[in-house]
């Protein structure tokens, strides 16, 4: 389902900085079965989810680590919650967020953890908390209302968390200890899951919101929010130089560096190498301290479901999706890779060797963000030929 969202371009006048730029966030649609980068597993058959769903008596195998226990005696919501304004400590009831982004396997994994026994995600997508506010007490309500009795991993998604800057600090102000997991992919293969609006720059400036639908190769920019958890030192002009002048004084007002994060390329997650596979769900289990392993992925189906790309925006141009690779595209696939290059490097140099920063098989990741320089329909040209 297409939301709205905001999400901030950044420049400098004088020691006065303005925030600018609207975005989109829009359903999850992933893999294009002809992308060469991406490939499925050919015995696949995408099937309906289970119609049963998961099971208000679903049965949690409790966790022994200390960040999933439910506090003795639980409190009463009442006591949490008073109108607007969160009156207890409701750091135990979040441990896990699916905060980035639109288009990059948000939806899939957040099934995908949804299925481990000792975790539970909230259903749909929790992106209004921009302050302390209803929305933030709705959010704290749902938690402790919604999701079973227990000691567990709790968790939400909302793909746009960190391209706001006030809910991402609202989100780290009530969940201190929430850990975050951050999927990218290959800007050119994730503008094109967009709706046929031929736009490039920054939204505000090529038209108004009602007909730009907020689509703009400005949200390709992965690295900008990236950077905004303040992992990096961004104190050197040799790691500058991927972002607008004057960006790194903002990160240093805003960083919150306090969250352990789990970066993944979406070509991870259709991996078909076994055992790079079993290191990602390792990998996983490890940075959430859950103690029963994950499933394959080609095992849950639900998960599969959604990465097979038969999930469909419910944006009302979603039919007109482009084909990126038409020759009528090539500056605009020129913009995306200069936004790919500039993302890439400074991921692959500098975000992913930073504390805090968690990622799996690190040289297959490196690969793949490398790739985010090359056009993908050269590569889809030269299969073809071949």
């Amino acid at each position: 389902m297409l939301r709205l969202r905001t999400t901030f371009m950044f420049t400098i006048a004088g020691s006065v900085m303005a925030l600018l730029v609207n975005r989109v966030q829009v359903a999850l649609i992933l893999f294009d079965e002809s992308d060469p980068l991406y490939t499925r597993d050919p015995s696949f058959t995408p099937t309906e989810p289970d119609p049963e769903g998961r099971q208000d008596t679903f049965s949690f195998k409790n966790l022994s680590n200390f960040i999933a226990l439910e506090p003795t005696p639980r409190p009463r919501v009442e006591s949490l919650v008073n109108g607007p304004n969160i009156t207890g400590d409701v750091a135990w009831l979040m441990h896990l967020a699916v905060v980035g982004f639109a288009k990059c396997g948000t939806t899939a994994m957040q099934a995908y953890f949804d299925r481990h026994p000792q975790i539970s995600m909230l259903d749909g997508e929790h992106c209004s908390i921009r302050d302390e506010g209803y929305a933030a007490s709705n959010l704290v309500k749902k938690l402790a209302e919604e999701l079973p009795r227990g000691n567990y991993i709790r968790g939400a998604k909302c793909p746009s968390y960190l391209e706001i800057p006030q809910a991402l600090h609202t989100l780290s102000t009530l969940f201190p200890n929430a850990r975050f997991v951050v999927g990218v992919r290959h800007p050119v293969l994730w503008f094109q899951l967009l709706p046929a609006l031929e736009l490039i720059g920054d939204c505000e400036k090529v038209g108004p919101r009602y007909k730009t639908g907020g689509v703009c190769t400005h949200q390709a920019k992965f690295h900008e929010p990236l950077a905004l958890l303040g992992k990096t030192k961004m104190s050197t002009p040799e790691e500058q130089q991927y972002f607008p002048k004057g960006f790194s004084s903002f990160v240093n007002q805003t960083g919150s560096s306090g969250h352990e994060i789990f970066l993944y390329d979406i070509s991870q997650i259709a991996d078909n190498n076994e055992r790079r596979q079993r290191q990602f769900r390792d990998d996983l289990q490890r940075f959430l301290h859950v103690d029963e392993p994950f499933s394959p992925l080609s095992e849950d189906k639900e998960s599969r479901r959604r990465l097979s790309g038969l999930e469909t925006s419910t944006f009302p141009n979603a039919h007109k999706r482009i084909n990126i690779c038409d020759r009528k595209y090539d500056g605009l696939r020129d913009v995306l890779l200069k936004i790919g290059k500039d993302a890439s490097r400074w991921i692959r140099q500098y975000f992913i060797h930073a504390g805090g920063v968690h990622v799996s098989s690190v040289e297959f990741l490196d690969q793949a963000l490398a790739r985010w320089e090359i056009d993908p329909c050269e590569l889809r040209l030269k299969k073809a030929l071949n």
